[in-house]
């Protein structure tokens, strides 16, 4: 198993470990981070070769519900509540908050998944909008990819991302 560990806030993203199918893509390149919907958040690197994307469902809406100025919510990464991956290959990024594609769209030559690890969300809603403020830390997360050897992840973070906002 390889061990590779980031450290996002925001743009900055650190990594260690060996070399691999999985650093030269990402290395210390993570360079935009954003989100949208209930939820998803991504980062991606500037050559727009590799992101990693997180998704779950609602939890802008319950934060909202709540009435509380930030909603902490934990999440494990090896249920279907919740999924994070790591996307390789070309204008990966292309079609992530966006309801335009613009030919040729993305191609995606490697995809790991997580099957492990945990997420943390803090969820500030916005008074006056339907959206909110998220902080997010992905956890000594496994990623697995068909044909590849197994990769930790001991931390990602991003801060202050806006999300609950829909494209189009």
């Amino acid at each position: 198993m390889r061990l590779i560990c980031f450290a996002t806030a925001p743009l900055l993203l650190a990594a260690c470990g060996g070399g691999g199918p999985l650093l030269p893509e990402l290395g210390a390149d993570l360079t935009h981070f954003g989100g949208c919907g209930d939820i998803i958040m991504y980062a991606v690197d500037e050559q727009d070769r590799a992101m990693v994307t997180f998704q779950t469902q609602g939890l802008v809406e319950e934060a909202r519900a709540s009435e509380d100025d930030e909603v902490e919510v934990v999440l494990d990464l090896s249920t279907a509540v919740a999924t994070a991956q790591i996307e390789q290959g070309e204008r990966v990024s292309s079609t992530v908050c966006n309801d335009v594609i613009v030919p040729p769209g993305p191609r995606v030559d490697r995809v790991w998944t997580a099957t492990a690890g945990s997420a943390t969300l803090h969820i500030r809603p916005v008074s006056g909008s339907e959206g909110a403020f998220a902080d997010l830390v992905l956890e000594s997360v496994v990623f697995s990819s068909d044909g590849a050897e197994d990769i930790t992840v001991e931390e990602v973070v991003w801060t202050d991302v806006f999300v609950g906002w829909y494209a189009g």
